[in-house]
């Protein structure tokens, strides 16, 4: 699988692609994530799965859960799941 860049800028460097024009955008998020590494790998590789170039605008939110759900998300030992979320760009 090929790198996008990815930033929780609102745009991209001229150095990774901002100074083209972009063609179409669309939010993605995912949540219930147990660390914000998984998280991002999977908010990228559903860019690319999508055929978008870049994620811009990256945000990420850690929230608590009930002690059961944790364990179900195999974040037992932190009880905090992670949510994240950014425009994808295409050129």
């Amino acid at each position: 699988m090929t790198d996008i860049p990815i930033t929780t800028a609102d745009a991209l460097p001229p150095a990774l692609g901002g100074s083209r024009e972009v063609k179409r955008m669309r939010v993605i998020k995912y949540t219930n994530h147990s660390n914000p590494n998984e998280a991002q790998e999977r908010l990228v590789a559903r860019a690319q799965e999508l055929g978008y170039d870049a994620v811009i605008g990256v945000h990420f939110l850690a929230y608590p859960v009930a002690r059961d759900q944790a364990y179900i998300a195999r974040s037992a030992n932190t009880g905090t799941l992670w949510a994240v979320y950014g425009t994808a760009i295409g050129w």
